[in-house]
């Protein structure tokens, strides 16, 4: 057979068995670690998209301050979150949930004297209430060893920014500053013994008052 006949069938047995390729790489993801990277980019979209809105409207500077940070960080463990996906053949979604955009549009609607308070109760101290417990149990139970080091890596900013979220829920009359303190500080043995790169979170989820928190995310 002519080497250049050759050449052409061995490309174009290479381009038919690639999808069968990435699909056996997203096979490789169970279903719980596909749901966490999942709703961890949900979380983290719906935090950007409330950190930028608070950037330009807050008026109590260091919401503001809080909120830029939120966007810089969560916006580093986006990236890495999407760079570690990939290598599992997955695409996580790029925008909030429909129950998130719905809460979003609420903040929307508020009043600037109001807005700094909801900003800081919702995505500050709820969203990372969630957020660690959506974190922990990755990284106790994820089966996939990267998907739960991810998780381990980012529960400690996690903490810290429901710490500094708590005591400016305290400033500005925000519900539920002294809420979920337990959960921002305790947790998965893997969380607290491994390292914040960036010292990030995810991109942002929610919690609740007492008890096991209600998310607003959208879970």
């Amino acid at each position: 057979m002519d080497i250049r006949i050759r050449f052409v069938l061995a490309m174009a047995l290479a381009l038919a068995l690639a999808p069968m390729g990435r699909i056996a790489l997203a096979q490789s993801l169970n279903g719980a670690d596909r749901r966490f990277l999942e709703q961890a980019a949900q979380d983290g979209q719906a935090e950007l998209a409330a950190s930028r809105q608070a950037v330009a409207r807050a008026r109590n500077p260091q919401v503001r301050a809080f909120a830029q940070r939120m966007v810089d960080e969560h916006s580093r463990t986006d990236q890495e979150l999407r760079a570690l996906a990939r290598t599992k053949g997955y695409t996580p979604p790029d925008e909030p949930s429909l129950l998130q955009k719905g809460k979003q549009k609420l903040m929307d609607g508020m009043n600037d004297e109001h807005f700094d308070r909801r900003y800081i109760a919702q995505m500050g101290v709820e969203a990372h209430e969630a957020s660690i417990e959506l974190y922990e149990r990755a990284a106790r139970e994820a089966k996939d060893t990267e998907v739960k080091a991810f998780a381990a890596r980012h529960l400690p900013g996690l903490r810290e920014h429901l710490r500094e979220a708590q005591a400016l829920a305290t400033q500005v009359g925000g519900a539920g500053a002294g809420n979920g303190a337990g959960k921002g500080n305790t947790g998965a043995g893997t969380g607290s013994s491994t390292g914040s790169t960036g010292s990030t979170g995810s991109t942002g989820s929610t919690g609740g008052s007492t008890g096991t928190p209600p998310s607003p995310t959208g879970r």
